[in-house]
């Protein structure tokens, strides 16, 4: 139902409240192009039951309130374990716990391009050899670090953990997320020799 007492034109905000009831702001353009009528709110509550049913499909328990679609909630999945998962890889088919998945992230590895003077830093599953040699044709060819076998989550809590330090430090990666230039290495092998996981 439209709110407003006139007509103030196709690509001007209007008042309206959606079939449920929702009084929302759109533009007649909007409705047009999409054949509907748009509302956050609406898709907010589709997209919460959603992600509720793609988690119990997969035997698992949401642990939090819905946030958005790319925000990571914390859930139980059927095994027992307690993991952050994003609707959005949900959506796209990928499973609820990557430790169940068998894709434990439980290796973490610093590489160095010297002749473009970048480092790259990054996580992986099983044995890092084949990730390595893919990094090695891009240039990367000196590991200057490489763990196997960590614990639980330690893998990606030292990557998040090297990323805020860089955020920080208002180092920007030259490329991706994990491609920096090679004045931060100090910094990065600062917090990988420091991480307890590192010094069992």
């Amino acid at each position: 139902m439209v709110l407003e007492a006139k007509w103030l034109g196709n690509h001007a905000l209007h008042r309206i409240t959606c079939p449920n009831g929702h009084e929302a702001k759109v533009r007649p353009s909007k409705v047009t192009s999409r054949k509907r009528i748009p509302c956050r709110r609406c898709t907010y509550d589709r997209c919460a039951v959603q992600f509720e049913e793609l988690v119990k499909a997969q035997g698992g328990t949401p642990l939090e309130p819905y946030k958005s679609s790319h925000s990571k909630h914390l859930v139980r999945c059927a095994t027992g374990h307690e993991i952050k998962q994003t609707p959005a890889r949900l959506v796209a088919g990928n499973a609820l716990c990557r430790r169940c998945a068998y894709k434990d992230w439980d290796a973490f590895y610093v590489v160095t391009d010297e002749v473009n003077d970048l480092v790259k830093f990054g996580i992986t599953s099983g044995r890092p050899q084949r990730r390595l040699a893919d990094h090695a044709k891009d240039g990367f060819d000196l590991v200057v670090r490489l763990y196997e076998g960590l614990p639980g989550d330690a893998a990606p809590e030292l990557e998040r953990n090297i990323l805020a330090a860089l955020r920080d430090a208002r180092e920007r990666p030259v490329r991706g997320r994990e491609y920096f230039p090679a004045r931060v290495l100090p910094l990065i092998l600062d917090l990988v020799d420091n991480h307890p996981a590192m010094r069992r």
